[in-house]
């Protein structure tokens, strides 16, 4: 990122851009394109910046990525992108993890492995999401083992 997109990014978070975006999701969770432009943006705005993660937990747009999922679950594009908004909003943040967690992400990502058992590309982002999601956390490990994903 160049520092005007930084300065960019700062004045769209100031903005409410986190809180506009899962509200969006929300309003829109059967339209596949507002789902995958949205999670893409989610990916962008919160990846490596705790403070982004902080207000992406708050707005509900966690539940609203792992939502994403469960109701486009043959949709690999809204897949991919909802895995990678996942990963930024959750990685190296505990509570952020319990959230998605809470929300169904390791049922869905078992549900995303069972339903493209030959796609290399969905089977190797899940086991990602799922390794984000229990690295350093006994109680997510106990979760996703209950799913099944382990």
């Amino acid at each position: 990122m160049t520092e005007l997109d930084d300065d960019n990014a700062i004045m769209a978070v100031d903005a409410g851009a986190i809180e506009s975006v899962a509200a969006a999701m929300i309003a829109h969770r059967l339209d596949a394109g507002v789902q995958g432009a949205a999670c893409s943006a989610l990916d962008s705005i919160t990846n490596d910046d705790l403070h982004n993660q902080t207000l992406a937990g708050n707005a509900n747009a966690i539940e609203a990525a792992v939502a994403a999922m469960i109701a486009q679950p043959h949709d690999e594009g809204v897949q991919r992108s909802a895995r990678r908004a996942v990963t930024s909003m959750t990685t190296d943040n505990l509570r952020n993890q319990t959230q998605a967690g809470n929300a169904g992400a390791y049922e869905a990502e078992v549900a995303a492995m069972i339903s493209h058992p030959l796609s290399d590309m969905m089977q190797c982002q899940a086991f990602r999401v799922l390794v984000c999601l229990t690295d350093g956390n006994e109680q997510n490990q106990s979760r996703a083992g209950n799913a099944g994903a382990f």
